[in-house]
């Protein structure tokens, strides 16, 4: 589909002039297409818009709105958009927490994002692969090797363990970014020997990098 933000707001704008009940349902793709960019103050708009036209927010809206926030790695504006969503009853779910996880993950902060785990399990609430990624991601980039491990056995306890190649070039450049070579080999038999994964030009250049070590 065409990236064409201008052309869906003069959509929005033809049906509120036409008085068409409009839904959040209308709105949140508009969000969700803010989100990927960062684009917080146009997401605040579209909520102040919705608000002007006596439409809540849904969990779905507050998820978008803490996902435009962590993709600039702002912790407090993610924290605030669920701290809006909780203040209007709104049941959390998954979705909610991953803008504030983004967000630490963009600082590094793994102890911060380590709380926001046990807050997301005291909702009662499991954690899914998008989140485990972003957790192994920070313990990667900490060097954290046994960090990494216990993550990586509670994703595979709870079926998210289908790392693609890309996901460990990732996990093996913050390794090795970290001066942790060893792990870096560990990590390429695993994806290779185990998990089968098609190693590709950027994964034999972090093994040659780490022989070279």
């Amino acid at each position: 589909q065409r990236d064409d933000l201008v052309g869906a707001m003069k959509v929005l704008d033809m049906m509120e002039m036409r008085n068409i009940n409009l839904t959040i349902e209308a709105y949140n793709p508009l969000l969700s297409y803010m989100a990927n960019r960062g684009e917080v103050k146009k997401a605040e708009y579209i909520i102040d818009r919705c608000r002007a036209r006596d439409i809540s927010p849904d969990a779905v809206s507050y998820a978008q709105l803490a996902k435009a926030y962590g993709t600039l790695g702002d912790v407090e504006g993610a924290k605030g958009a669920l701290r809006r969503m909780l203040d209007e009853g709104l049941e959390p779910t998954i979705a909610n927490f991953q803008g504030i996880l983004d967000a630490y993950m963009q600082t590094g902060d793994q102890a911060g994002a380590s709380r926001i785990v046990e807050l997301v399990r005291s909702y009662g609430i499991g954690l899914d692969r998008l989140a485990y990624h972003r957790l192994l991601t920070l313990a990667a980039q900490a060097g954290d090797e046994a960090g990494f491990a216990g993550y990586w056995d509670s994703a595979k306890k709870d079926g998210f363990d289908a790392v693609t190649i890309s996901d460990f070039n990732g996990y093996m450049g913050h390794f090795g970014a970290a001066g942790r070579w060893g792990t870096v080999l560990q990590l390429y038999e695993l994806a290779t020997d185990r998990y089968d994964r098609v190693p590709t030009e950027e994964t034999y250049e972090l093994v040659i990098t780490a022989c070279e070590h």
